[in-house]
C-alpha cells in the first residue's frame, strides 16, 4: 500500500487566543481522519521575527514580501495510506486552512504571505509576495531565461508563470506572459490541466 504525503501552510499575526481556537478546531479534524483511515496530521507554528524582513531590505530587497512585524507559519504534513483515502484526508488540512482564513480575518490577523515551503499545490505563494515583486521576479526571469524555458518545461510547481493576480473584479492565472485566462474564483486550472480549489489566502 502505497503512502501519501501533504503539507499545507498559512501565516497570521502573533495571536495566542486565535492559536488556541485554530488547533481545537484542527484537533476535532487530525483525530477524525485518524480513526478513519490511521492518518497522522501535525500542527506546526514556526515564529517569525519582524527582524528576518528588517535585515533583508537593508541588504537589497525583500522580494518575498515578508511581513516586517512578528508573525507566525502555520504548517502541517499529514501522512496516510491507501489512494482511496486521499479525498478524506486532504479535506481535513483543508478545512483547517480556511479556518485560519475565517477565524483570522475576523480578528484583524491573517496574513496572505504563504512560505512555499509549506504550501500545498492548490495555494499560491508567489502571489503573497505583492505585484512590484512579483512583477519584479518576472523580469529576473525573462533576463536571465529569454527562452522562459524554466517557466514553459515544467508540468508543476509554483511558477511566476501560473501565479494568480487579482484586478479587482475576479481572479487571473498567466499561463505564458502572452496569454491569460479568466477563471472562476472556485475553480481554477493550470496549464497541466490538474484541478485546482482556488487562491488561498487572497
Amino acid at each position: 500500500m502505497s503512502l501519501s504525503h501533504h503539507y499545507r501552510g498559512s501565516a497570521t499575526k502573533i495571536d495566542a487566543a486565535l492559536y488556541k481556537d485554530v488547533y481545537a478546531f484542527w484537533r476535532k479534524e487530525a483525530l477524525s481522519i485518524q480513526a478513519a483511515t490511521g492518518a497522522n496530521m501535525t500542527f506546526t507554528l514556526q515564529p517569525i521575527p519582524a527582524n528576518i524582513a528588517k535585515v533583508g531590505d537593508a541588504n537589497g530587497g525583500n522580494p518575498l514580501g515578508l511581513p516586517q512585524i512578528d508573525h507566525q507559519w502555520w504548517t502541517t504534513l499529514v501522512d496516510w495510506q491507501g489512494k482511496d483515502n486521499d479525498k478524506i484526508v486532504r479535506a481535513a488540512p483543508i478545512a483547517t486552512t480556511a479556518k485560519w482564513k475565517e477565524l483570522g480575518e475576523a480578528r484583524g490577523s491573517y496574513l496572505v504571505f504563504l512560505y512555499m515551503n509549506d504550501a500545498s499545490r492548490d495555494q499560491n505563494p508567489i502571489a503573497g509576495y505583492g505585484a512590484s515583486n512579483v512583477a519584479k521576479l518576472r523580469s529576473v526571469s525573462k533576463k536571465y531565461d529569454p527562452a522562459q524555458i524554466f517557466q514553459t518545461l515544467q508540468n508543476g510547481g509554483f511558477l511566476l508563470s501560473k501565479s494568480w493576480r487579482h484586478d479587482g473584479a475576479r481572479w487571473w492565472i498567466a499561463g505564458s506572459y502572452t496569454r491569460k485566462r479568466r477563471l472562476a474564483t472556485a475553480s481554477i486550472v493550470d496549464d497541466s490541466s490538474r484541478p485546482f480549489s482556488g487562491p488561498s489566502g487572497l
